[in-house]
């Protein structure tokens, strides 16, 4: 024993490890979905909110007749949106990976443009082969 009233190996010593807490195997995924269906709900509703403020304040703008002062601001925030997509893209994937991900995205809107086409019942479009091969 010390002068200060404890033995500095009682600190050092090994303690007994509590017992280890055994969940059901489904526990935790029945959890992680029941999290991810509440944030999905929620993420629904603010969108389907600003979505409906959004119809209100065109159809205010409708009935005086000034829908220019809707449509400016609205399209000036998704240029800038998209503008800072860019900045962001360019600085997370870096300017030699950034043409790679762009030709897998223009695939991809050529594939959905041509499902798109198949299932309205345009022919010509669907079955035209791309004029680009890659």
């Amino acid at each position: 024993m010390s002068a200060f009233g404890f033995d500095p190996e009682q600190i050092f010593a090994r303690r007994r490890s509590r017992p280890r807490i055994v969940r059901p195997p489904g526990q935790l995924r029945r959890r992680i979905v029941a999290i991810s269906i509440v944030v999905a709900i929620i993420v629904i509703l603010i969108v389907a909110r600003w979505l409906l403020g959004l119809r209100a304040d065109y159809l205010y703008y409708q009935s005086v007749g000034h829908t220019n002062v809707f449509w400016t601001p609205l399209i000036a925030h998704i240029v800038l949106f998209l503008i800072g997509f860019a900045i962001v893209a360019i600085l997370v994937l870096g300017p030699k990976r950034l043409p790679e991900a762009g030709r897998g995205l223009g695939r991809s809107m050529r594939e959905f443009k041509s499902g798109i086409a198949g299932i309205s019942g345009d022919p010509e479009k669907s079955d035209k082969p791309d004029s680009k091969s890659d």
